[in-house]
């Protein structure tokens, strides 16, 4: 297996990162979490780096964004990215201190098979052109923490201050998925007394039989091996690392309880999002449970968010169907035919996000519509039945459609 070129990363001009994020009003921030809320203090080492000389050039960690969750007819518009982080434990300084951040770079995902089971896991052959060099970030503690960068115009280097575009489709004009890599800090070398950058892990994260077992992993550029979550040698897949996408694009989320984290959270921040709120096995439960539909946008003033079923299989919807000013992906199978979620409402999810809503964000947030909790009763004949939902934004007053989100495939 080939690893990324190492020229190409060379040569490609890499961005530097000036500030971490402040908000700006001239990009939206629409969260793609694929995660639960809560993080574990279980840091997460870079290959290579227990060894004498460190973590090499090419030694790097992911996190899979497949398209199951992020499938689009145009490009994927990254606005930012959050990352829950600590500190080495090691750490023999004083605090505040400034930690060297790792570089970034997005790659298409493809599907492999490790010890008998599928992935998706970054395409190896793929030529990097693009890396972000993140540099140094100041930290004022321990334990686990988050650094949130935002491209805008906030950003004094001007190749920051537009959304980073990525293809929605591969070659064969499919829409595909993307993988966040995160590569070492050259030479980082644990145990060395040094403010040393790990990312960590979110908690209680639940993959079922049938699906993918994990949507992270590591590549070890010594054996020239990707080791996902849950894999010999690697850590343990009850948590994803806790990478989370912002985009400049409306977007459209799943929450369920079938997610795992913290139940009947305490603190009410526990967002439900990790992986199994998508593949959710709630026809094969021993009891009830729920799921429920989150939107963002740069603004739900005036709009309408109508959940729409564009595919009633596994089948991926690949044929574009225009509506005003959103596309929306549709199975070509079903003749092109997309029809409303009535389980959100006849009209739609039009409410704006309360804060200690059902999500467990502690805030208001404007451009969010968020569904009450949809009560799916064990059932054998939904067992494995599936769903592509897209919601399309709709302005009642107009009868224009503004913007459609991510088409995202929900399993029972």
């Amino acid at each position: 297996m080939a690893t990324f070129p190492i020229l190409a990363l060379a040569a490609s001009g890499a961005v530097m990162l000036a500030t971490a994020s402040a908000q700006t009003t001239q990009l939206a921030y629409s969260r793609l979490d694929f995660d639960n809320a809560y993080r574990r203090d279980a840091p997460v080492e870079f290959p290579g780096s227990r060894s004498a000389q460190g973590s090499g050039f090419d030694d790097f960690v992911y996190k899979a964004f497949p398209v199951e969750v992020g499938a689009r007819d145009d490009k994927w518009r990254i606005s930012g990215f959050r990352i829950g982080f600590r500190v080495d434990a090691g750490y023999t300084g004083s605090l505040p201190t400034f930690v060297t951040l790792p570089d970034v770079t997005f790659v298409p995902l493809v599907e492999v098979t490790i010890e008998g089971k599928t992935y998706d896991v970054p395409d190896m052959t793929y030529p990097v052109t693009t890396v972000l060099q993140l540099g140094g970030y100041k930290v004022l503690g321990t334990g686990v923490q988050n650094f949130d960068f935002r491209f805008g115009p906030q950003q004094p280097d001007p190749r920051l201050r537009t959304p980073l575009d990525l293809a929605a489709r591969d070659p064969r004009g499919r829409p595909q998925g993307w993988a966040m890599v995160l590569y070492a800090p050259f030479g980082q070398r644990l145990g060395d007394g040094q403010p040393n950058f790990m990312c960590v892990p979110s908690f209680g994260e639940i993959h079922r039989d049938g699906g993918r077992l994990s949507f992270s992993g590591s590549y070890d550029s010594a054996t020239r091996k990707l080791l996902p979550f849950g894999t010999t040698n690697a850590p343990s897949n009850l948590g994803e690392l806790a990478i989370e996408l912002y985009f400049d694009q409306a977007t459209l989320q799943f929450y369920s309880d079938a997610s795992g984290g913290v139940r009947s959270d305490p603190r009410n921040i526990e967002t439900h999002k990790g992986p199994g709120a998508y593949d959710n096995a709630l026809a094969s439960a021993v009891s009830a449970g729920f799921f429920g539909l989150f939107v963002q946008h740069e603004t739900s003033k005036g709009l309408c968010a109508l959940p729409l079923v564009v595919s009633s299989s596994m089948t991926l919807p690949t044929t574009r169907l225009a509506l005003g000013d959103a596309g929306l992906l549709v199975d070509p199978t079903g003749l092109g035919l997309a029809t409303l979620f009535t389980g959100a409402g006849v009209f739609g999810v039009t409410g704006t996000y309360v804060k200690g809503g059902e999500a467990g964000h502690r805030n208001d947030q404007e451009g969010v519509w968020q569904s009450g909790r949809l009560t799916v009763v064990p059932d054998a004949g939904l067992v494995g039945f599936s769903l592509w939902v897209q919601t399309l934004l709709f302005d009642p007053v107009s009868m224009k459609s503004v913007a459609a989100t991510n088409a995202v495939r929900l399993r029972f």
